[in-house]
């Protein structure tokens, strides 16, 4: 009698185990088939009483008629081109024929037009019916933030940050046409200018090679060539790529260079960054 419980016992466990593989396995193998677009492995998962809470506000749906005929129509608006990567799946909780499976990943949007990068979360609730998974609740969402109110992907955020992405490579890719002091003409890239310096009746260059002398007043020079250089000091146009610390009292710059600031542009500084770095 021992030996027979022990071995209803040890085939239960096995079950469960099973049960668990199957849930991790299914959730990542649908998530990786939606963000593609793709649900006929979905919908027949469905339980008839399934729920779906999406991230908008709207995206509440019972019962698999309604979720899947939402389900259909959300994946619809997914670009075919969405990976997705740096998956982690838990099971977060499960009883003798149910199982909670979540997860975290990062989904990746790149074609001619859209970039978007964006961190994902997802749930599943898996209920055995007969020999067979079910799916009874589903929650994916996006980072809400980024959806329209009249879309569902982040097809204008994803566009958006495309752009920005072209805007910040053609100012990478930007040179300064410098005629020196002493009549030498140079192009040099003007993401390798670390900081100009005015100097007396000239300008001084700061790059990562070397310095250049130029006849030009810096206030005129920044504008017309750099207008994303901040003046940390009136002396000072300071590249916002090369800032590692403000203090202040002093930019520290990645090469460890340090430049001294007027305290009465601290606060000014601190604000032109976060708005440079959060367009």
């Amino acid at each position: 009698m021992y030996v027979l419980v022990c071995k209803i016992r040890i085939e239960v466990m096995i079950l469960k185990l099973e049960l668990q593989k199957q849930s991790l396995e299914l959730s990542k193998a649908i998530i990786e088939e939606w963000y593609r677009g793709r649900t006929d492995r979905l919908i027949p998962l469905l339980d008839n009483r399934v729920s779906w809470i999406g991230a908008r506000a709207e995206q509440f749906y019972q019962g698999k008629t309604e979720v899947a005929a939402a389900l259909e129509r959300v994946s619809n608006d997914i670009p075919p081109s969405c990976l997705v990567s740096e998956e982690t799946w838990f099971i977060a909780d499960k009883g003798a024929d149910w199982c909670l499976c979540i997860g975290k990943f990062i989904i990746t949007l790149e074609n001619e037009n859209q970039y978007l990068q964006e961190p994902q979360r997802a749930t599943f609730l898996w209920k055995q019916s007969g020999k067979n998974l079910k799916i009874v609740h589903i929650h994916v969402s996006n980072v809400i933030h980024g959806i329209e109110t009249d879309e569902e992907f982040l097809v204008v955020a994803s566009a958006r940050n495309y752009n920005y992405v072209q805007k910040k490579l053609s100012e990478k890719s930007r040179v300064l046409h410098i005629m020196t002091t002493e009549y030498e003409y140079h192009l040099v890239g003007i993401n390798n200018v670390s900081y100009i310096e005015a100097s007396k009746e000239c300008l001084l260059i700061h790059t990562s090679e070397r310095t250049y002398r130029v006849h030009e007043g810096i206030g005129s020079f920044v504008e017309k060539n750099c207008p994303r250089f901040i003046f940390t000091h009136r002396s000072y146009a300071v590249n916002s790529d090369w800032i590692k610390t403000v203090t202040p009292t002093e930019v520290i710059l990645i090469n460890g260079e340090s430049l001294a600031i007027s305290k009465q542009r601290y606060k000014s500084i601190c604000e032109k960054l976060k708005k440079i770095f959060n367009k």
